[in-house]
Formats: C-alpha cells, sequence, structure tokens
C-alpha cells in the first residue's frame, strides 16, 4: 500500500480549515465530501455548521492527513474511491474532505477532517496506537484494490 501521514497543523483561529480546504481543493484532480459537500468552499460551511451547532467553536479547527498511494495506484478515480472508503471507517462520524492530488511522483489523497464529529458533537482525537491501527485498516482495504488499476 502507500504511506498515511499526519500533517501537523495546529491551527486554532476560527475558520482555520479555509485555508487547509482552499490548499487542498485547488489543486484537486478529484474530490469528495463525507458527511459534507463534495465542493471545498462549501465543506468548509458545513464544518462551520457543524462546530456552530455544537458550539466547539474553540480549539483545533480541523486535523489533515495524507494517503499517499504506490506506483501500483495510478488511477485518481481508484485512489479517491479506496481513500473513501479507508475515511469512512476511521473517521466514522466526522465530515471529511478528500481531495486526490498527482502533483508529485505518487498520487496521494488529502483528507481534511472537521475537528468536530457531526453525529455525536464530539471533538477529534487520536493516540499514536489509533494511528497504527489506522495503517492496518488501510492495509486491509488496500488489498482489495491491489489488481484493479
Amino acid at each position: 500500500m502507500g504511506i498515511f501521514k499526519s500533517i501537523d497543523n495546529p491551527s486554532t483561529r476560527k475558520g482555520g480549515s479555509k485555508s487547509a480546504l482552499d490548499y487542498v481543493g485547488k489543486k484537486a484532480e478529484l474530490t469528495k465530501g463525507i458527511n459534507c459537500s463534495d465542493d471545498y468552499i462549501e465543506a468548509y460551511k458545513d464544518f462551520q455548521e457543524t462546530k456552530e451547532l455544537y458550539n466547539k467553536l474553540g480549539g483545533r479547527q480541523f486535523k489533515h492527513f495524507v494517503l499517499s498511494f504506490g506506483e501500483e495506484t495510478k488511477s485518481n478515480e481508484i485512489a479517491l474511491e479506496m481513500s473513501e472508503k479507508i475515511a469512512s471507517k476511521i473517521f466514522n462520524g466526522h465530515e471529511v474532505f478528500l481531495a486526490v492530488h498527482s502533483d508529485t511522483d505518487n498520487l496521494h489523497c488529502h483528507m481534511v477532517v472537521n475537528s468536530v464529529n457531526v453525529m455525536t458533537g464530539y471533538k477529534y482525537s487520536h493516540s499514536k496506537q489509533e494511528l497504527e491501527n489506522y495503517k492496518e485498516v488501510i492495509n486491509e482495504i488496500g488489498k482489495d484494490y491491489i489488481n484493479r488499476n
């Protein structure tokens, strides 16, 4: 499979997720929203509405991950489909904006996760062990796609 990285961006200013969504959305080949719009501008509005609904406007605004695919993944569509399955499983209940980029040697998908869970109102957090568990989920889902490109 590929490499899954957590991008450290401790933005706590109101609207901090806007710059991340702008960056990943403008350069994307394909986008998809999970529990939010497929359009990065509208996804930002969705993120903010959820924060307002639960009165969770302070603190960390979002979490940013990047899933880089190996050379065996050459299709933007397959990369997006895999990313959607992975994000739905590991970020259950959160709004996640996915953006596939092909501006480097390997395809990669940015995952911008709203800090507030749309279903529960709880803020997102993860431990190092949970990050390791995410990699297991990624490898398991990735097995289904090895020969599909």
